[in-house]
């Protein structure tokens, strides 16, 4: 029962850093609805909307388990980013995380300077105060960043350059991690009654790897998950496309997949709008 809680948990926090994304290029709002499945279960849901223009970018995700595990995992969250965008360079500005688990609360609220590096960070639990005594400056180089701009990040090379390939340096609260896209080249995607989207995707394999900061020994969490994927020589993969209805023309994450020792968890996209015209919809089940 705890791996499986700690799965799902994890689970929403994948979908937090890798479904928030989207064409740099597009002025309107774009809102994308994904279901997570593990071990073929529908675990989670999740919604991002992402607003761009006049030089800013802005980003809210909500996220929850789905009815078949909420009994085990209650699990709720909300993530938003706003920060500036110019000249094809985003910095964020700020970045806030509310995470509810059964009758717990977890925030988290950071600030950045407009060029680079941190201006505060605040962490409570349950209204109460558990922001570290002190931040090493090793930890909020100038060059750190988010989750979610990181992904944002990516599916910007995506549309610039066709290909992903790069890295993004990210700070959390007590640490720093890295988050490395790889490449793996176009796949054609078979169609799905989960998902929106079938045929050409650029493939891309993703590795989080500490650097600074309170890191356990053991593995734990995704990085356990990680390990478990590269052991059945499956590396998490996320696949980006355009698709058919979006007038922006731009990539958007389609799929995501990553074996585990407790089966596979593969995220779909179920539906995608602009502006409130949904253009893409999986078909509802009867």
């Amino acid at each position: 029962m705890r791996t499986t809680l700690q799965t799902i948990l994890l689970c929403g926090l994948l979908v937090n850093g890798l479904t928030g994304v989207t064409s740099a290029a597009q002025a309107a709002e774009r809102t994308l609805t994904y279901d997570l499945y593990a071990g073929g279960i529908h675990a989670l849901d999740a919604t991002i909307k992402l607003d761009e223009g006049a030089g800013r970018y802005g980003l809210d995700l909500s996220a929850a388990t789905a009815k078949a595990f909420r009994f085990i995992a209650p699990w709720s969250g909300t993530f938003a980013t706003a920060g500036w965008l110019e000249k094809g360079k985003r910095q964020p500005e700020t970045h806030k995380v509310v995470s509810h688990l059964s009758k717990k609360t977890k925030t988290k609220d950071i600030v950045y300077k407009r060029d680079g590096g941190l201006v505060s960070f605040k962490a409570t639990q349950d209204e109460k105060d558990k922001t570290p005594e002190k931040i090493e400056a090793e930890l909020t180089p100038p060059e750190i960043v988010d989750v979610l701009t990181a992904t944002l990040q990516t599916l910007d090379r995506v549309n610039n350059t066709g290909t992903c390939k790069g890295s993004s340096l990210i700070f959390d609260g007590e640490r720093s991690f890295s988050l490395t896209f790889t490449d793996q080249g176009q796949e054609t995607l078979p169609a799905s009654i989960y998902n929106v989207y079938q045929g050409e995707a650029v493939a891309c394999s993703f590795e989080m790897k500490p650097e600074k900061g309170k890191w356990k020994k053991d593995l734990r969490g995704w990085l356990m998950l990680q390990d478990q994927a590269r052991k059945l020589d499956n590396k998490p993969t996320v696949w980006f496309a355009k698709v058919p209805g979006d007038t922006s023309e731009g990539y958007v994450p389609v799929k995501l997949q990553i074996k585990t020792n407790y089966g596979v968890l593969l995220l779909h996209l179920r539906s995608a709008a602009a502006e409130g015209r949904v253009f893409a919809e999986v078909a509802k089940k009867k």
